[in-house]
């Protein structure tokens, strides 16, 4: 962007359009360029979204902790399925050496 200032008007070259633009500087209005104290109250009234929308889990963070909370149970259920088959291999063959002491 080009900026220059002769015979009361301004010149802006390369625009955001691609093209050159003039204004005349005296009918441009003055700019406020004071902080702006406002937003500070607005954000204490409203709250920050940003700050809302990390408190808030999004369905994919839930979708993740479901899936997560699945891989985990599924994990104990073969766990416990071993066990399982462990304690009935052991109650087989304490019956056989029971049957075998009974003879």
């Amino acid at each position: 962007m080009k900026l220059s200032n002769s015979n009361n008007r301004l010149e802006v070259a390369n625009n955001s359009l691609g093209t050159t633009s003039f204004f005349n500087i005296f009918n441009m209005s003055e700019v406020d360029t004071k902080p702006i104290e406002p937003v500070q109250v607005a954000l204490f009234l409203f709250g920050d979204k940003d700050e809302q929308r990390k408190s808030r889990p999004t369905s994919s963070d839930k979708e993740r902790e479901n899936e997560k909370e699945l891989e985990g149970l599924s994990k104990d259920l073969a766990n416990y399925k071993q066990a399982l088959l462990k304690l009935d291999y052991y109650q087989k063959t304490a019956d056989e050496l029971s049957n075998l002491l009974k003879i």
